[in-house]
């Protein structure tokens, strides 16, 4: 069995808001069902990010996130909030 927070899936970080947004309204103008509902996840720290998933028709996951400081996760080595270390 998988071990860890997240269970297996692709994921893709905006560097952009507008676009991250621009394709949460595409999927909710869609209709596609959501794995995980969007949410703001860690708000108020530096790992502070939007995120959702959708699952495709196979069940793979896709996560879609948006970090509010872009250092957290292009160039915060030292941070261990992020990703899964198992």
């Amino acid at each position: 069995p998988q071990r860890g927070i997240y269970p297996r899936h692709f994921g893709l970080v905006f560097t952009s808001l507008a676009d991250w947004e621009a394709l949460l309204y595409r999927t909710q103008q869609k209709q596609l069902p959501f794995y995980e509902q969007p949410k703001t996840r860690f708000p108020g720290k530096l790992t502070e990010h939007r995120t959702f998933f959708l699952q495709d028709p196979f069940y793979n996951l896709m996560e879609f996130k948006f970090y509010s400081h872009s250092s957290a996760i292009f160039g915060g080595r030292e941070l261990a909030e992020i990703g899964d270390r198992v």
